[in-house]
């Protein structure tokens, strides 16, 4: 998948083990897997969660994960120069806001250290979701 994204140099990043290493949720990891296309469920907030998680990167230490981000791939268009990136990412904050908490809740993980990004393939663009803990 990175070769697909050769041409565009901040989208690659965020499928290298080097951007989990400098990663600060990830500090301390031994290990990284990498899962696809996750079905993920929870009850947050007293809805019932349900979908699939494009991508999540568990980070691993003494074999307990300690730490988990999730990227979810969009193909949005995002304007001339980029212009409708903010717009876009907080359009799509619920959503990745939801599947933090239910990542968070199926792996018995610490809602700190779930991280989220958008990753927009069109345009090659990711972007870092700062997300808050309730």
């Amino acid at each position: 998948m990175l070769s697909q994204f050769a041409a565009f140099p901040d989208a690659a990043k965020v499928l290298t083990k080097q951007f989990y290493n400098d990663l600060p949720t990830f500090q301390g990891v031994t290990d990284l897997q990498v899962k696809v296309e996750l079905p993920v469920t929870a009850i947050v907030n007293g809805n019932l969660i349900r979908g699939f998680a494009d991508r999540i990167v568990l980070g691993i230490s003494h074999g307990k994960i300690v730490a988990a981000d999730i990227v979810d791939f969009k193909t949005d268009n995002l304007g001339e120069g980029n212009t409708l990136l903010s717009g876009k990412v907080e359009h799509y904050r619920p959503q990745l806001n939801a599947y933090r908490e239910t990542i968070a809740q199926m792996l018995k993980v610490d809602l700190s250290q779930v991280t989220a990004r958008l990753l927009f393939v069109t345009a090659g663009v990711h972007a870092d979701l700062e997300l808050t803990d309730k």
